[in-house]
């Protein structure tokens, strides 16, 4: 069963920290005027990524960062598409090709996913979707081979200790706009004990939002993956 709220009435903050304390696997789907991102779970752990409709894949991502050229990029494309129904997520396809390592595949998912939360910090209004599920198979981002489960699952602290500290530095020198002017108090101070100090913008009166449980969002009555 999915559970969907509003950004304004629900800090997203906690929904993610929510799925990493209960260790739960879903699909965490988020939507504003900007366009749809979304977050995949397991077991806690963010193991996928897609930001901003697609706008920013992890081909295109990993060739911007110089893991690999173009023309590495256009041959696992090809092989993904001569698999069929075999057809691997293109980080492991990479990997198979033998044309990144995995270290290198671990520090693209994780850019990637700071990529995509230091974007949906900033949307203050526009709504999310949580779809509990133990299956986070299938997205084209998601890169997590039995074998290699501790390697390339990124901790949601550190990814958001990351965001958190990428996005303070962009609003701090005028590089980033909010949909908001402030941060609300119940924001910062996750952000201040992330980070160990205060933000940029933290300590503006703002509305009290809605506290969110594991109830809330149907987490507690949902078992751990197999």
């Amino acid at each position: 069963m999915s559970f969907s709220g509003n950004l304004e009435e629900i800090p997203l903050v906690d929904v993610i920290q929510l799925l990493h304390g209960t260790r739960k696997s879903g699909i965490l789907r988020i939507g504003s005027r900007k366009g749809k991102s979304q977050l995949v779970f397991k077991a806690g752990y963010i193991v996928s990524a897609s930001h901003l409709s697609n706008s920013v894949r992890i081909g295109e991502f990993m060739v911007e960062r110089g893991d690999i050229d173009s023309a590495q990029l256009k041959s696992a494309l090809m092989a993904q598409q001569q698999a069929e129904a075999e057809r691997l997520p293109l980080i492991q396809t990479l990997l198979r090709l033998d044309l990144v390592k995995e270290e290198v595949a671990f520090s693209a998912l994780q850019g990637l996913i700071t990529k995509t939360i230091v974007e949906v910090l900033t949307w203050k209004r526009g709504s999310f979707e949580l779809e509990p599920t133990r299956d986070v198979t299938g997205d084209d981002f998601k890169f997590y081979p039995e074998n290699l489960e501790q390697e390339v699952s990124v901790d949601v602290q550190s990814a958001l200790l990351d965001a958190l500290r990428i996005y303070d530095e962009k609003v701090r020198d005028g590089l980033l706009a909010t949909d908001d002017d402030y941060w609300d108090d119940e924001f910062a101070e996750i952000a201040a004990e992330l980070l160990g100090a205060p933000v940029s913008g933290a300590g503006q009166p703002r509305k009290k939002k809605t506290d969110v449980t594991a109830g809330d969002l149907g987490l507690t009555d949902f078992g751990e993956p197999s």
